[in-house]
């Protein structure tokens, strides 16, 4: 379902052309919810290529949250390092060479050494919320167009709505939220049963998780 599709059916079901711009809001909420509520394998990216750019820095992907692991062209995979650790043994600027270890800061990957321009590794990572576009391409950040449709498979965006209509019956004092939010629950249940445990990728490093 496209985020348009969702919102008619909150608008039509229950309130009204008038309330549109209230309803895009309630299904980005429940997005978000759904989002954080498991390590969904949708969230989880394995071994995507990157390549070093004209100023020596990796760039990064669409959507990164969390490094899982780096490795280099041979596979070989560097090691992690805190971020405060890292930026106490390697003070800038970076000399040229072969790196060896990496930390992550506000969302960049950071080098003990600058590799060559066009080098490629693979990043393992975990995702921040995202959507795809029309043209189901990966799109970071919650839905906005009419034709951006959640991340996760088909059958679960149906949820939305449920979830979406249970938020804004809640917000007007309609008592008859709480059966829309037992069937969104049930439905989330459903998509947990279906999804979960995610697919294994790789060995994730103690700290590779921390967002600096």
């Amino acid at each position: 379902m496209t985020f348009k599709e969702i919102q008619d059916e909150c608008v039509v079901f229950r309130f009204g052309e008038i309330r549109r711009n209230s309803v895009k809001l309630w299904v980005n909420r429940r997005m978000q919810g759904v989002w954080g509520e498991a390590e969904w394998p949708f969230k989880r990216v394995n071994r995507e290529a990157c390549q070093i750019d004209s100023n020596g820095n990796l760039v990064m992907p669409v959507g990164f949250r969390r490094a899982i692991a780096l490795e280099d062209a041979s596979g070989s995979q560097l090691e992690y390092m805190v971020a405060e650790e890292w930026r106490k043994d390697n003070p800038l600027p970076a000399v040229s060479g072969i790196p060896q270890s990496y930390t992550t800061w506000n969302g960049q990957v950071l080098f003990d050494a600058t590799p060559g321009v066009g080098n490629v590794y693979q990043l393992s990572y975990l995702r921040r919320i995202c959507c795809l576009d029309q043209n189901n391409q990966i799109k970071q950040g919650l839905m906005t167009s009419d034709f951006d449709k959640p991340l996760w498979d088909p059958e679960h965006h149906f949820l939305l709505v449920l979830g979406a209509t249970s938020t804004g019956l809640k917000l007007e004092n309609d008592f008859t939220w709480s059966s829309l939010e037992d069937e969104f629950q049930g439905a989330l249940t459903e998509m947990k049963d279906d999804l979960l445990p995610p697919d294994n990728v790789g060995t994730t490093q103690y700290g590779a998780d921390d967002l600096f």
